[in-house]
This record gives structure tokens, sequence and C-alpha cells, in this order.
């Protein structure tokens, strides 16, 4: 067995599982027939170099030796590989009430078919109706289709042992006057059921695999189409550079924003650097080397020039992906076009300078107050006049500056602001 085992997993890419049709075949090729033809080779052997049997008995002595073997493993084994499975929570996918009725029912269809208890063997005679036997195919067919390969090897493990006590105790669909024709005749039925239904419950379990990637391919490309129709929304582009490569990845948002139409050329960090404003160059390359020294992410603003001459504006987001010792193997990334932004920033901060200018250059006399008649802001023009700097106007309001007389006035003008 451990021979067996140890060259399935270095001849083979065996999974203990047995969830694929390749591992099945393997099994069966190695371990139950391989390996236990050897085994039962030099057991027979010995025995006949130590005078314990004659040469005449040998190929006798060899063939139930041989029969033993291959039942053990095709029969036990199975059960104990998938065993981990057990610990794992198994039946989290199988309707509980259907496990409980296929083990009920394929207990009593063992105690029917390959025991007296119920009469139906007729003591140590075997029925006419033989090929009725057949009938536990349904069990081992129904554990394949529902409750999985772990489920499976148990349902082959219990006929299995119902099959051989009954022969033992001289019932069953399988005795012979001969030993060794009991034997073969149990080991070809219990070794054909075991075959198919490990054969079937892998197929099942390789078609819900495929199945299953198909989803999850599926879920994929609506998932990138949605990212990209948003990104197409809010004009995000990503971008990836493989440092190991040195290629390139650009979104279609990203042609988008460097204004790249028509065919699209080879992408390369050349060419990238080409596209950013001379002026900012430089800043960008720093940033690059920023973000391969760092784990964060690196924020950048810069400018690029299209292809039709159009400066516009970026704002960059970078991360470096690293392996287990740090090395940095890719760079990725967002940019969004913030040039509206920018000129939008730009015009309002040339407004403020503007509105600055004026009112601390009037010769009229103006000021910022709150709705408590606070003064929040004045220009020079009006402290002069009132005879008051900044620091003492803010802390009176136009009331304590106001001529009692003129203090009415003064209100109501103001309530019907």
């Amino acid at each position: 067995a451990m021979v067996g085992y140890h060259l399935l997993t270095q001849l083979t890419s065996f999974d203990k599982s047995l969830n694929r049709i390749s591992d099945v075949c393997w099994f069966v090729a190695i371990p139950a027939l391989a390996t236990t033809t050897l085994s039962a080779t030099i057991g027979s052997l010995g025995l006949e170099n130590a005078g314990l049997i004659n040469w005449s008995d040998y190929l006798g002595i060899w063939f139930t030796w041989w029969l033993g073997d291959s039942m053990g493993v095709l029969l036990i084994a199975p059960a104990i590989l998938t065993s981990t499975k057990w610990f794992q929570n198994p039946w989290a996918q199988v309707n509980r009430t259907e496990l409980f009725f296929f083990f009920l029912s394929l207990s009593l269809a063992c105690i029917t078919f390959f025991t007296d208890f119920f009469g139906y063997t007729h003591g140590s005679k075997i029925s006419a109706d033989e090929a009725f036997y057949y009938f536990i195919f349904i069990f081992v067919i129904w554990a394949a289709l529902r409750i999985r390969q772990h489920g499976t090897t148990i349902a082959i493990l219990m006929i299995s042992v119902f099959a051989i006590l009954g022969a033992v105790d001289g019932h069953g669909p399988f005795l012979a006057n001969d030993i060794s024709v009991t034997l073969f005749k149990m080991h070809m039925f219990l070794a054909s059921m075991a075959i198919v239904a490990m054969l079937s419950a892998a197929e099942v379990e390789q078609r819900k695999q495929i199945e299953d990637q198909k989803m999850i391919e599926e879920q994929l490309i609506k998932n990138e189409e949605r990212l990209r129709q948003a990104q197409q929304i809010v004009g995000l582009g990503y971008f990836e550079r493989d440092l190991i490569s040195e290629s390139l990845f650009w979104s279609d948002e990203m042609f988008e924003i460097f204004g790249v139409t028509g065919e699209r050329p080879k992408l390369s960090n050349k060419l990238f650097l080409e596209f950013v404003h001379p002026d900012d160059r430089e800043k960008v390359i720093h940033a690059i080397q920023k973000t391969l020294k760092k784990i964060k992410a690196q924020e950048t603003e810069f400018r690029i020039i299209r292809p039709d001459g159009v400066v516009r504006h970026v704002f960059t987001v970078r991360k470096s992906l690293r392996e287990e010792s740090g090395r940095p193997t890719k760079i990725m990334g967002t940019m969004v076009d913030v040039t509206d932004e920018k000129l939008a920033k730009d015009a309002l901060k040339e407004s403020e300078e503007q509105f600055r200018n004026t009112f601390e250059g009037s010769h009229v006399g103006m000021t910022i107050t709150g709705t408590d008649g606070q003064f929040l802001r004045t220009n020079q023009a009006f402290r002069d006049f009132v005879g008051y700097n900044q620091a003492e106007l803010s802390n009176i309001t136009f009331k304590d500056i106001t001529h009692p007389d003129d203090l009415q006035i003064s209100l109501e003008d103001r309530s019907s602001l």
C-alpha cells in the first residue's frame, strides 16, 4: 500500500479526493493492480522458498493472495483516502433527509441480498434470480450522483462488508463449491461496482467543477463589463506595468485620456513618458521611482500632451506589487483627467485674487460683516475712516461705532437687505 501510494504521488498528479477520472484510473492501475501483483508474487515466492507450499500450488496461492490484496485496495483504501473530507462538513450540500433514506435503503438492500436475515437467500442456496443482485448498482449510482465521492466510497465499503460477511456465513450470490471461484465471483462483482461507482462520482464532480468554473468565468465577464462601464462613466483609466517583461497595459479609458484614436501604438514606458509634458517629466520619473521604493500608494498630478497638441491635466494613483522577498514585480494604478477641475480651480483662484485686489485697493471703505453685525473683514480705506485697526474691529459690531441718532436708521436699512 505504501509503495503504491508513493508511486502515485511521485509519478502522477494524484489527488486523494478521487474527484478526477484520471485519479481513479491511476488508483486502479497502480495500487489496485500493479502493486498488488507485486505483493502477491513476492509473498507466494517467499512461501515456496520457505517450503510452506509446493510449486503445483503456487498459482492458486498467488491468485488467492492477489484477490485479497486487490479487494482490500479497491474497497477499503478509497474510504480511507477520502476520509479527510469527513472533517470538513462534506454533507453540508446534501439533503439530510435524502442522506438518511439513502443509507437506510442501502442497509436494507444489503441485508436482503447478502444475508439470510429475511430468508431471501434460502440458507446456503443461491437464489434462482441471481441477476437481481445487480439491483445494488442503483445505490452506487445514486451515491455518485447525489452524495459525491466521499459518500460513494462509504457506500462501496458498506456493500463490501455485507457481501463478504454474507459469503463467509454461507449466504449470497457468490457461493460456489470452490472457495477460489467464490472469491473470484465476489471480487469481480465488488471490483466492477467500485470502479463504476468511483468513475461515475469523479465524472459528476468534474462536470460540477466545469459548471462552477463556467459560472465563475461568466460572473467575471459580467464584473469586468460593469467595471468597464463604471470606468467609462467616470473617465477612470487603469494601467499596469510588468517590471519583469517591461510590458504595459492600458484600459480603453487610458487611450481616451491620452487622445489616442485609430490604430493603437505598441505600449511601453518610453512611449508613456513621451506623452508627459517636458516640464513635468522629471516629476513623473521621480514619482515612479518613489512607487518602486514604497509599499503605500503614491499620488501624482501632472500634464500630458495629446497627439493633437492639446495639454491635459491628469491625476494618478500608483501602487507596486511585490514578491515575498520585497522585490517589486508590477506597478498598477488609475488615472483620471482633471483638466476641467484644474481650470475651474485656477479660475476660482484668479477670481478670488481679483476680488482681494479690488477689496483691498479700493479708496471706498468696504466691510464684510456677519449676521450679528460682527466685522469679519475690512479694507484699509474703512479702517482709516473709522480710526480702528482690524484687531479692534474684530471684537466689536457696527452698532458700537454708529452714532446713537443714526443707529435705528442703520438697523432698518440692514433688515431690508
